[in-house]
C-alpha cells in the first residue's frame, strides 16, 4: 500500500510503481491525464479531487477505468473535469 495523497503530483512515470503494488492513494493531487499503464497491478485506486483535463488525452485512462476490475476509492461519478473551462465540473 502506498499513500501519495496531497503531494501536488502532476505526472506519474509508467515505471515508478512496482508490479507488487496493489493499493494506491493519489487523491488531492494535480494529475490531469493519468496514464493507465501506471495502474496495471492495482486492486484499489483512489484518485478523487484531482484536476482532470478532459480532452482526447484522457481517453486511454477512461477506457481503462471502464474495463478494469480496480476498486475505486470513491465512485467514478465523483471524478470531475477541471479543464477546459467548457467542461469544468462535469463528471468524467
Amino acid at each position: 500500500e502506498l499513500d501519495l495523497s496531497s503531494n501536488a503530483l502532476t505526472y506519474l512515470r509508467t515505471d515508478v510503481f512496482p508490479p507488487s503494488l496493489e493499493t494506491l492513494h493519489l487523491s488531492n493531487n494535480f494529475l490531469v491525464s493519468p496514464d493507465p499503464n501506471c495502474f496495471r497491478s492495482l486492486r484499489y485506486l483512489s484518485l478523487s479531487a484531482n484536476r482532470f483535463y478532459c480532452d482526447c488525452t484522457l481517453w486511454d485512462f477512461l477506457e481503462w477505468l471502464n474495463s478494469s476490475n480496480v476498486i475505486l476509492g470513491s465512485p467514478v461519478q465523483e471524478y470531475k473535469c477541471e479543464f477546459p473551462a467548457a467542461v469544468h465540473n462535469l463528471p468524467l
